[in-house]
């Protein structure tokens, strides 16, 4: 693993357009998650094998143990994985997207590091997509790849956050996919292969979203009615789904949840409405070929 060409046999590398990076207000709350999030032993997939790989599946909010030796090449269909080290300072220089036999890779640079700061990356449906959070990372330099011959990615987006040691974005698929991310040191990178499955998206089952209306540009005002959807007014954790996605039109929203039936999205909302807000809910029908 540790001789591993990163972009072996790669058929195409492009760079694409910058993103605006956003100077935000500190907050309390992603300084507490951040360091949460770092402090266990969460390594997956290092150059050195005897590390093991946590798993975390969004779906049962649990996590097992697998040994590099045995499930190395496994790849995951649902959950998140979560790996890198306690730092600050970091720097995203560069994101690269290559195509190769059977899968996709994108690849996460952080300049002449030698760590990757602790990272998360969740795998979503509705839409099947990704969200990358890096931990301790205070600059967001690189581009956004050229995906127009993607198989598999629809777009990459930035999402806005209120703590400037975190930096976030998200990657929208045209289909469920399976995953699998390698951890590399000196330099550090990110790296995570997707590939097609046998899964169909029009399996899944029509829901009921309820988010705030489109907002035409991110700003500070998005990452705070995040926040205020996650936490209730003592700081404790209210919503575990919020999350910040893009619409077909390029438009931002924050989505409180995804729910079953109308009637449990309608109670939420009138939940949520009992406190003082200066935004919007609106409850959305979501089927699947709206998003993949």
């Amino acid at each position: 693993m540790a001789n591993e060409s990163i972009l072996e046999s790669e058929a195409i590398f492009m760079g694409g357009y910058k993103m605006k990076k956003s100077i935000l207000v500190l907050t309390s709350f992603f300084v507490i998650f951040s360091l949460i999030g770092c402090s266990s032993t969460n390594s997956i997939n290092k150059i050195d094998n005897t590390k093991t790989v946590i798993l975390k599946d969004k779906s049962d909010n649990d996590s097992s143990t697998i040994s590099n030796k045995d499930k190395n090449s496994d790849y995951l269909s649902e959950g998140s994985v979560t790996g890198g080290e306690v730092t600050d300072g970091r720097k995203l220089t560069e994101i690269r997207w290559a195509v190769h036999d059977d899968y996709e890779r994108i690849l996460l640079e952080f300049g002449n590091d030698k760590v990757v700061p602790c990272f998360i990356v969740q795998y979503n449906k509705y839409p099947y997509s990704f969200v990358f959070q890096l931990n301790g990372t205070r600059e967001f330099s690189a581009d956004f790849p050229n995906i127009t011959n993607s198989n598999l990615i629809s777009k990459f987006y930035h999402i806005v956050t209120c703590d400037d040691c975190t930096r976030r974005f998200g990657v929208i698929l045209k289909k469920p996919v399976e995953f699998k991310v390698h951890e590399y040191k000196d330099p550090a990178r990110i790296v995570v292969n997707i590939r097609k499955t046998n899964k169909n998206a029009k399996d899944l089952t029509k829901v009921y979203s309820l988010r705030t209306e489109s907002y035409e540009d991110l700003s500070e005002k998005i990452c705070h009615i995040e926040e205020d959807l996650m936490y209730d007014e003592e700081g404790k954790e209210e919503s575990k789904n919020v999350r910040i996605l893009i619409d077909q039109h390029d438009k931002y929203f924050v989505e409180e949840g995804y729910y079953n039936t109308r009637e449990e999205a309608e109670k939420r909302k009138k939940e949520l409405e009992q406190k003082s807000k200066d935004y919007k809910l609106i409850i959305k029908e979501v089927t699947v070929d709206e998003n993949n």
